[in-house]
Formats: C-alpha cells, structure tokens, sequence
C-alpha cells in the first residue's frame, strides 16, 4: 500500500501543474490590464482613497447629527436649535452623496479602462505573419509599428488599400503596418489554386499580393514592412466580433483599429482608414523626431 501511494503522488503534482498553466494566460492578460490601467491613471487610486476616507467621515457626522436631531425632538429643544441640526445633517448628506457619487464613477471609468486594456492584450496575443515570412504576436511589435487592423468584405479591403496607395511612403516612414482581417471567405479562382505554390494563408492571399510582390524580381523592403497576415484568422474575427458588439456596430460594416506605438489602440471608425491624416500627424520613427509623441499621436 504505502508503494502504490508513492506511485500516485507524482501524478497528482503533474496534473495540478497542467491546471496551473492553462490559467497562467488568463491571469497574465488581467495583471497585465490592471498594471496598465494604474500606470495611465496613476492619481486614481488616491483619489479613491482619499474620497473614501472623506465619504466615511461624513457618514459618521450622518448618524452623530441624526441622533442629536432625534434627541434634541425627544426634549422638546428650540426651534433655533433644531434649525442648526437639521442644517448640519443636511451637509453630512450631501458630503455623503458626492463621495458616493464620486466613487461609483471613478469605480465605473477604472472597470472600463482595465476591460479595454484587456480587450488590448488579448489582440497583442494574436498571431502575424511578417511580409518576410517571420510570424509573432501583435504584441512583439510594439515600439516598432503603429498597427492598422482593417476588417471587412474583400471589397472593404481592396478599397482600403487602393486609398492608401497614395500615402504609402509617408505611412512606412511612419511605421504604418497594415492588418487585413477579411470577415467573409475568401475564394481564389480555381487557375489560382493550381499555380500558387505559396497558397492562402486562413482566407487570406500571402502577405504580399502579385502586384507588390513583382513578377520574378525580389520582394522590396518597403513592401515587406507594409502589410502582415493574420493567423489563426478565426480569433482575429472573434475579437473583431465582440469590438463591434460593444460599440453597437453592424456585423456587415467595415471597421478599422488603429494602434498607437505603445500598443494602445487610438482610434477606430466603421469608414475608410484616415490615411492622409496619419501621413500628416503621426510623427516619423527615423530622423529627430524619432519616438516623439509615441503614446500621444493624436486619435486618427
């Protein structure tokens, strides 16, 4: 008996090992979210504490000013008297109902902050592909590329690029990368399927399509830094899916998430990319301005 319990004790510790690990990325992702949400609003936790602090002070004059009010009715007191209970409860509430009042939307905004930077870490977990072949999470990219994730039809998507066309050079100096997420299947043409060697990749065309590619010449560099491809497109979806279930949009609507450098996202739309406002306000990655105003490049 004692051999047989010696046997299974290694497999019990396996087997909670396995647990543990499956809800390390669930409980990264929240840590992760609420770090952030202290960092982008640092004075919020003493605010808290200091609106507490006052909210039960005031709760307590509350109780002390209504017992000397019922106390002072009990004894028949003055009138003047009376007044000047009744006025200091009157303060205590209302110093009690502002610290309420104050604390409920400072809790309310520090939910949705945390809930939005999640929203955040889970699309940095996503899968790429770089122009170059190279795949990593969104998240590796930070400090590198402003992300610009386009979700739509194949229509949606050929029009979003062919708008940007003209800004490209600008966007790349910029370091504008493109993420197409196609929410419809996308279906090549059958002499397609025969001669692409490459294949699609979840839906999508390779990462560089025949007209940036180039027909038997290399790949140039600034192609390979515009665009990347989703993996795993059926997450990417997931995640557009929910951005559109909480901003009330249409399932059938074209949307665009741009993201900062840090990562954060910085704006969004159900129209075409801004594209010629970012070649305008975002500041370039190369040259004097590098790195200037990376978490603060305006709302395009």
């Amino acid at each position: 008996m004692a051999a047989a319990a010696t046997r299974f004790r290694p497999t019990s510790r396996r087997t909670l090992r396995v647990r543990a690990s499956r809800d390390a990325p669930k409980q990264t992702t929240s840590q992760e979210a609420r770090l952030r949400a202290e960092v982008a609003s640092p004075f919020r936790v003493a605010r808290i504490f200091l609106v507490g602090a006052v909210g039960a002070g005031a709760a307590i004059g509350t109780a002390v000013a209504t017992t000397q009010l019922l106390a002072s009715l009990a004894q028949g007191a003055t009138q003047e008297e009376l007044l000047d209970g009744a006025k200091t409860l009157i303060v205590d509430l209302g110093g009690v109902a502002f610290c309420t009042w104050s604390l409920r939307r400072d809790w309310r905004a520090r939910d949705a902050q945390i809930a939005r930077m999640e929203r955040e870490a889970q699309l940095s977990q996503l899968r790429l592909e770089l122009g170059n072949g190279k795949t990593c999470a969104a998240g590796a990219l930070r400090g590198f590329h402003r992300l610009v994730l386009v979700a739509g039809s194949q229509e949606y998507l050929a029009e979003a690029q062919a708008t940007a066309a003209p800004y490209r050079q600008e966007l790349l100096q910029r370091g504008v990368m493109y993420v197409p997420v196609p929410m419809d299947a996308y279906q090549a043409p059958p002499e397609a399927m025969e001669g692409n060697k490459s294949g699609s990749t979840n839906g999508l065309p390779s990462a560089l399509d025949a007209s940036e590619r180039g027909e038997g010449t290399e790949t140039v560099p600034m192609d390979v830094r515009w665009k990347a491809t989703p993996l795993r497109l059926e997450e990417w979806r997931e995640w557009v899916k929910n951005q559109k279930q909480l901003a009330n949009v249409p399932e059938s609507s074209g949307v665009y998430v741009s993201l900062r450098m840090d990562g954060r996202v910085r704006g969004s739309g159900v129209r075409l990319p801004p594209w010629e406002r970012m070649a305008k306000q975002l500041a370039p990655t190369q040259g004097m301005w590098k790195g200037f105003g990376d978490g603060f490049d305006g709302a395009v």
